[in-house]
């Protein structure tokens, strides 16, 4: 078991945590392999669907499905994607249903606007903030968790170390990939590895994987897992992106 940290080991924790160099190399719009040609948008309306699956620590997992019926308007030298959602489906466990009724009723309205530049790159999302990238996003997570009022971290038992990577974990999963619609045909993984403070290890991995169709150059389907462990136990969040053309008839 993980050996009790004070609140000074607990904040030099959360501080190593935030040096994820590695994870953040592959998710800067600036680093990808940017396509050759201009985006091409289709001129009707698509449909986005975004599935993100979180597992709990007893083995279960929350499963929230979310489509949404998007445009591709031209904005200046790029576009502005438009998205309304059109359905909505959370599964969890029992014990959850409450919570998850309420989830489903919920309308997504966070997620769009987005603007891409000519290449289909997304450069800003809602707030017209630019997608920020893993290094910043686990710097944030983890100062909030040390500016929380420390009571969490007065009653250290080990568990700062998995509160700050499932942290680390939810930030991840809530920033938009750069190349969302455009699809690279891209695999990759990255891993970062922290010490314990008895000894042990402790791992953040993200692997992303992309589809293009073939006949109109766009996103087909992607995947992104984030794998967190500590010990002997990990947990999976696993996010999946779809876009296909929107139903004839659909509301």
């Amino acid at each position: 078991m993980t050996a009790p940290l004070d609140r000074r080991g607990a904040l030099g924790l959360f501080a190593a945590l935030a040096s994820f160099p590695v994870l953040a190399t592959r998710l800067r719009a600036q680093e990808l392999k940017l396509p050759q040609t201009r985006f091409q948008p289709p001129a009707g309306p698509m449909l986005f669907r975004r599935v993100l699956v979180r597992e709990l620590p007893d083995g279960k997992a929350i499963e929230v499905s979310r489509s949404f019926r998007v445009r591709f308007l031209r904005e200046g030298d790029g576009f502005r994607v438009e998205g309304t959602q059109v359905a909505s489906q959370v599964n969890a466990p029992e014990q959850l249903q409450a919570l998850a009724r309420m989830e489903e009723e919920r309308v997504e309205s966070g997620l769009f606007p987005m603007l891409l530049d000519a290449h289909g790159i997304v450069i800003a999302g809602p707030q017209g903030s630019v997608p920020a990238d893993i290094s910043g996003a686990v710097k944030e997570a983890l100062a909030q968790i040390a500016d929380s009022g420390g009571s969490g971290l007065r009653q250290a038992s080990g568990r700062e170390f998995v509160l700050g990577l499932q942290f680390v974990a939810t930030r991840i999963t809530s920033l938009v990939p750069p190349n969302l619609f455009v699809g690279l045909e891209e695999i990759w993984f990255d891993e970062h590895e922290l010490p314990l403070p008895d000894g042990g290890r402790g791992t953040v991995s993200v692997r992303f994987e992309d589809r293009v169709n073939p006949a109109s150059g766009l996103l087909d389907r992607a995947t992104r897992e984030v794998v967190t462990r500590v010990g002997n136990s990990s947990r999976r969040s696993i996010e999946e992106w779809t876009l296909a053309p929107y139903p004839e008839g659909g509301r």
